[in-house]
């Protein structure tokens, strides 16, 4: 397995330590920091390293695929280390907003606040272990709207993005502060938010309730819950916020047309099937 560290406050450290204990340096960001590549040979005498000549104070991450270490040094020059579980997040979390001074907002999502640094960022996103395929990432809400001919209102994602211009039904996730809140009331605010004020949407009951992945970096889980309401349009023009890139209405036929994002698919099918 291959290991990967952002070295900081480590002036006790030569280069040549590190290469006599197999550790390759990939870069210098700066005269007080290496990017480091760690073999599962290595590891265990580069944690020996860090834990004695890490300046106190300091903390450094070791990230791979499957395990992400901490190591903490303490003014004192106590030593406490970490392998990132759910049980000892929040502890994390709490150490690097002592240690570095940034908001505990911030480094309560752990694995969101590491992947802030460039170097991290691909590997956090294949960092599985953490992830728990029974949770849900977040519950939200859909709206399947229907016009006067029968067709169906789709957006398409942002295209700047890699993956981005895939099409989907309007609607979002419950916001914080909402939880005690109708999920009809919550549409309703989506639908404003992403097609406008003047859109007129007349929201009705559910018709479906669907799954699909959900890849963000930091997410607690790789799959999100989405409650759909069939919705009937009355009028008024659609004005996309940035949130999406275009929209259409599209009958059955139109279907094979568009790449949809997972899990829209068989919702649209259904719904036509049962309409049509």
């Amino acid at each position: 397995m291959q290991y990967f560290s952002y070295l900081m406050g480590a002036d006790q450290i030569s280069d040549s330590e590190l290469g006599e204990i197999g550790v390759e340096i990939t870069s210098k960001p700066d005269s007080d920091s290496r990017t480091l590549k760690i073999s599962e040979q290595s590891l265990e005498r580069y944690e020996e390293l860090i834990s004695d000549k890490l300046d106190p104070g300091f903390w450094n991450d070791i990230v791979s695929e499957k395990r992400i270490l901490f190591i903490f040094k303490f003014t004192d020059g106590s030593v406490k280390r970490f392998e990132l579980s759910k049980k000892n997040q929040s502890e994390i979390a709490q150490l690097c907003h002592d240690f570095n001074g940034d908001p505990l907002e911030k480094t309560s999502d752990i694995l969101a606040y590491l992947a802030g640094n460039d170097f991290y960022a691909d590997t956090i996103a294949r960092f599985k272990h953490f992830v728990d395929p029974n949770k849900l990432s977040y519950i939200g809400v859909k709206a399947l709207i229907i016009n006067a001919e029968g067709k169906v209102l789709i957006a398409q994602e942002p295209t700047h993005y890699v993956g981005g211009g895939k099409w989907e039904l309007p609607g979002g996730k419950i916001a914080k502060g909402e939880e005690g809140i109708a999920l009809e009331e919550i549409l309703r605010r989506e639908i404003r938010e992403e097609l406008g004020e003047q859109v007129q949407v007349e929201v009705g009951g559910i018709i479906d309730v669907m799954r699909r992945p959900w890849n963000k970096v930091g997410a607690l889980s790789d799959q999100v819950m989405l409650v759909v309401f069939q919705c009937t349009y009355r009028g008024g023009d659609i004005q996309l916020s940035e949130e999406n890139h275009s929209f259409a209405w599209i009958s059955v036929s139109e279907l094979p047309q568009y790449d949809f994002v997972p899990g829209y698919l068989p919702v649209l099918e259904k719904y036509f099937r049962v309409n049509n």
